[in-house]
């Protein structure tokens, strides 16, 4: 409890704010975001690789790199996260 009101009077919260997790924008590359919400509008690997006219050998790469960094292991968990990171936020 003390440490918590030298905190305060210190100008600081009282309980040390929890780390969180960095959002998917400042951990994927330009490409890697793309690709990550190309894969929550529900397009496949092959129809991603078209879309952008690269290969869908390439798409495969970028999501399992994507899915390292987040540390997810489905396309489900992806768009979880993204949906979540693009929801709007209520005031307050």
């Amino acid at each position: 409890m003390l440490n918590a009101t030298e905190r305060v009077i210190a100008g600081r919260r009282a309980t040390p704010t929890v780390h969180t997790p960095a959002p998917t924008s400042e951990l994927l590359s330009l490409r890697e975001r793309e690709i990550a919400q190309l894969v929550t509008c529900g397009l496949s690997n092959k129809e991603i690789a078209q879309t952008l006219r690269i290969s869908h050998w390439t798409v495969s790469t970028h999501l399992r790199r994507v899915f390292a960094k987040l540390d997810i292991n489905r396309r489900v968990e992806l768009c979880r996260l993204v949906t979540n990171e693009n929801a709007p936020r209520l005031p307050g």
